[in-house]
């Protein structure tokens, strides 16, 4: 029952004796001892070598265990590592979110600065169209009447000439007149005091010279 007794039979070898390498019941391997001479095993050697054998098993125990604990700590160290390694990486995260956070804090700080800017922009805005729209409304309606006056001879004969020219200051005086009325609408519109009222209109074939639809 020798695992090595064919090759020691070529060898010479005519008798042997062999005793397990074991620790605690669990078997490790096979301490042979091999001899050219026909002898039956001698029992102090048996034991001397149940001894050795216990002593190898004990030594490959502890061995296996050196191993078991050598590659635990280093697994422990490689987890060390990869734990260290992924609270770099969530403290980089971290960062950017609190980076992130401040860049919006900044910009909705700017937004808002910049919406109170337009708010009162839009404030002065409403004013300086009111204020121009009525300081340009009174003294062009003044002037109308005026011009109405001549164009009808309520005031005296005028030529031709005079007729051409007080007509063209009229046609101005009506085209900044509605400009001042549309300016007065936008500002009612974008204030939300404006109410439309839609309705449907039929334009002619083209736009007259000039530009004005009559």
């Amino acid at each position: 029952g020798f695992p090595r007794a064919k090759v020691a039979a070529a060898s010479g070898l005519r008798s042997g004796v062999g005793v397990p390498i074991n620790h605690k019941g669990e078997v490790f391997g096979m301490l042979e001892c091999f001899s050219r001479d026909a002898r039956k095993p001698d029992e102090d050697a048996i034991k001397l070598l149940a001894g050795i054998g216990s002593q190898m098993g004990q030594f490959v125990e502890r061995r296996r265990l050196e191993t078991q604990r050598r590659e635990q700590a280093e697994a422990l160290e490689r987890s060390n590592q990869e734990l260290t390694r992924r609270e770099k990486v969530m403290q980089g995260l971290l960062e950017d979110l609190q980076r992130s956070k401040d860049q919006l804090e900044t910009q909705q700080t700017t937004l808002q600065t910049q919406n109170k800017q337009l708010q009162e922009l839009s404030v002065v805005k409403d004013e300086f169209v009111a204020t121009v729209s009525h300081e340009l409304r009174t003294p062009l309606t003044a002037i109308k009447e005026g011009i109405s006056l001549l164009l009808d001879h309520a005031l005296g004969d005028i030529n031709e000439e005079q007729r051409d020219f007080l007509q063209t200051v009229d046609d101005n005086i009506e085209r900044l007149t509605e400009l001042i009325s549309n300016m007065l609408d936008l500002s009612k519109i974008e204030a939300g005091k404006l109410k439309l009222s839609p309705e449907r209109v039929e334009l002619p074939g083209r736009v007259p010279p000039g530009g004005r639809l009559q």
